[in-house]
């Protein structure tokens, strides 16, 4: 038991300077956006749309329990190393795309929408990475605990991370249109 709270604070040191650099950014005006994200236009004024919450918010909930409670997943050690491997390689991804979506901000400073459109697009890139890390951070808690709580909250995390997925392509497309125009 000892070598495996040794490990987990080994772990937790080596996370602590993610987190700082967590802090650091402009979290509050990141979480706003992504809830700007949820808004469509209705009679000329933006709305939340419902739609968008039960996609983003509910369905990965339903969809989780559904797996927990027909499926019973076990967790196995294999598995849990998959996961924590394509979750580096994705983070390593995501993290190349927030430098080239910097270097366009900057270049593309006079066109106005084009610059709202790329904010966004980073900011979903940033929500991505946030979810990534919780995704890993609870994928290396269950090395070490096999929790249904904590493997409820992976499945959740990880069908939440899919559905942003899909919008931050569908937004990358949405800006590649505004570009050939």
């Amino acid at each position: 038991m000892t070598n495996k709270l040794l490990i987990l604070f080994i772990i937790a040191i080596f996370f602590i300077p993610f987190l700082i650099e967590i802090i650091n950014l402009r979290m509050l005006e990141i979480l706003k956006n992504i809830i700007e994200c949820l808004k469509v236009k209705r009679n000329g004024v933006f709305k939340i749309s419902v739609f968008k919450i039960i996609y983003y918010i509910c369905l990965p909930n339903i969809i989780t329990m559904l797996i927990m409670l027909h499926l019973n997943p076990k967790i196995e050690n294999d598995f849990l190393g998959s996961i924590t491997t394509i979750l580096v390689l994705i983070v390593g991804f995501l993290l190349n795309l927030i430098f080239t979506i910097n270097s366009l901000i900057e270049k593309n400073a006079e066109n106005i929408r084009k610059k709202g459109a790329l904010r966004i697009l980073y900011d979903l890139i940033i929500y991505c990475v946030l979810i990534s890390f919780a995704l890993l951070m609870i994928s290396i808690m269950l090395f070490f605990t096999k929790s249904n709580i904590l493997i409820y909250i992976l499945f959740t995390l990880g069908i939440h991370f899919f559905f942003v997925f899909v919008y931050l392509f569908h937004t990358s497309v949405q800006i590649l249109k505004i570009s050939t125009k």
